[in-house]
């Protein structure tokens, strides 16, 4: 025997009792209702046998890409394919430009020494990943790791001082107009959300990752937590949004939002 298929009148009821987000997005509204009497087997697989046979041969595949990517890359300007040189082409030379011009205009603003070269800046930011690996204060990092460290590897690293100077004044977007001490650069900024103002360093700092690093012949779609793709009108995406995008991997420098 057959079901009888639900009316209209029961499946807008349903409808109209769940979120807007997730509810139908058909064009006539209406979910098709199934009947738990026609569910299907189906197999529990562990963690190890999902990754093992439906992401194995990708996740190798991406990792070969990569090291044929940067290898490539490398090669162009005759350089080894080493941690050091990875590093270096990972880390954007426009972010590294920016991110040392906003250093050094807050050291001026605050009296301080600025930063006057990009060469600088990558001392500073190789000192401040050594610094990161002891938990401990930076006097004792300094006397027990670092100063013996840069004697027996022979190798320049920041000093304490300058260090600490620094690391507070790092700023990711300029300077002017945002201190509200009745300069003249002085503007008015959405005190909400600044986010938006790491746009353009954003950009520049990921753009030899996803030129470098993104296999472009396979990718996951990554999803916000708190943004359903559905076509619901109310779902967040201009306000709420920005503290995490759920964009499409593969179009995510294009800042396009991907509703899936």
């Amino acid at each position: 025997m057959g079901e009888r298929a639900p009316s209209s009148s029961q499946s807008s009821r349903l409808t109209k009792s769940l979120p807007a987000s997730i509810r139908s997005c058909v064009e006539d509204g209406r979910w098709q209702i199934v009947s738990q009497r026609n569910t299907s087997a189906c197999t529990i697989l562990t963690e190890e046998e999902f990754l093992n046979k439906y992401a194995r041969n990708r996740f190798i595949q991406t990792y070969e890409e990569i090291e044929r990517n940067m290898t490539s890359h490398l090669n162009r300007f005759g350089l080894d394919l080493d941690d050091s040189n990875t590093f270096m082409s990972l880390l954007s030379s426009e972010a590294a430009e920016k991110l040392c011009g906003h250093l050094s205009e807050q050291c001026v603003k605050d009296g301080k020494k600025p930063v006057r070269t990009v060469a600088e800046f990558y001392e500073i930011i190789a000192t401040m990943l050594i610094r990161s690996r002891f938990r401990v204060s930076n006097q004792v990092a300094y006397n027990r790791f670092l100063l013996p460290l840069e004697k027996s590897e022979n190798i320049t690293l920041t000093s304490q001082s300058r260090f600490i100077d620094i690391i507070p004044r790092l700023r990711g977007y300029d300077v002017a107009g945002r201190t509200g001490d009745d300069s003249p650069d002085d503007t008015w900024m959405q005190n909400s959300n600044r986010l938006r103002n790491l746009e353009e360093l954003e950009e520049k700092m990921f753009r030899p990752s996803i030129s470098l690093m993104m296999n472009k012949k396979s990718g996951e779609l990554v999803l916000d937590d708190e943004l359903i793709g559905s076509q619901s009108s109310d779902v967040e995406c201009k306000t709420l949004s920005y503290r995490k995008a759920g964009l499409c991997l593969h179009c995510c420098h294009k800042k396009t939002e991907c509703w899936g």
